[in-house]
């Protein structure tokens, strides 16, 4: 019990700093000049990366749902986790390429997210628990894992030679 009670006061903690950064980065005044614009938008996806972080852990503070249903605590976390990637290395990445969001990129990386969330919630609630889960498992966290070092590739293109 002691815990679960750590743990609570952890996530506590953690979703209030969430909060108040990504509301501050998403409302704080910043100056009105044409300089600012790159800054402005990869601040405000920063936010957003940052608030989808905190809905994650406000599921987890309020529901309690790692102690009743691992499986869904496993999906939903998979999911969050492989959204707020992309939105880290968006908001890092038009700071150096004003031009990098696109309309095409952004329908790509949605796609994906929901690709990897779907085949995340055939492993999870849909293959049996064992082995066959466990492969499944480390194959949907390889991916992840893929994605992000994908993503660092495209953040410093010498990174990982």
């Amino acid at each position: 019990m002691a815990l679960h009670s750590v743990y609570s006061y952890s996530l506590c903690i953690a979703l209030s700093l969430m909060l108040f950064f990504g509301i501050y980065f998403l409302f704080a005044g910043t100056p009105d000049k044409a300089i600012f614009e790159n800054y402005l938008r990869s601040r405000r996806i920063m936010a957003m990366a940052i608030l989808l972080l905190a809905a994650n852990y406000a599921v987890h503070f309020f529901s309690g749902i790692r102690f009743f249903d691992i499986n869904m605590a496993i999906l939903m976390n998979l999911s969050t986790y492989f959204l707020s990637y992309w939105l880290f290395s968006s908001a890092l990445t038009t700071l150096l390429d004003r031009f990098y969001l696109t309309r095409k990129r952004m329908w790509t990386h949605i796609f994906l997210w929901a690709a990897f969330s779907v085949l995340s919630g055939i492993v999870l609630l849909l293959l049996p628990d064992g082995k066959i889960q466990i492969i499944g498992l480390a194959s949907m966290a390889a991916w992840l894992v893929g994605y992000g070092l994908f993503l660092v590739r495209r953040l410093h293109p010498r990174c990982l030679l």
